[in-house]
């Protein structure tokens, strides 16, 4: 299956844009401001300075996955781009 242009990043931004306004009109205030702060509180702490940014190599690593089994980066892309997505764990 190949995958057509308009699942790029530039039409990516607007869907997320569009999940954030519907996620804050439907939990309440309170919980908005917990999340704003504790995202303001990241950003002030300076680990974005660190983060890899759009169109950065990823350092080649393995890391457990969701079920704790080991995931070689190295080994994902042998099949093609890859998404990383983390997570906190336990909410």
């Amino acid at each position: 299956m190949e995958c057509s242009e308009t699942t790029n990043e530039r039409t990516l931004q607007p869907l997320l844009d569009a999940y954030c306004e519907e996620w804050v009109c439907s939990v309440p205030p309170e919980r908005v401001q917990v999340y704003e702060e504790f995202i303001a509180g990241l950003r002030d702490s300076g680990i974005t300075e660190g983060a890899l940014n759009v169109g950065d190599e990823a350092p080649v690593f393995e890391l457990p996955n969701a079920a704790g089994d080991l995931v070689s980066l190295s080994k994902l892309l042998e099949h093609g781009p890859v998404v990383l997505t983390w997570y906190r764990g336990n909410w």
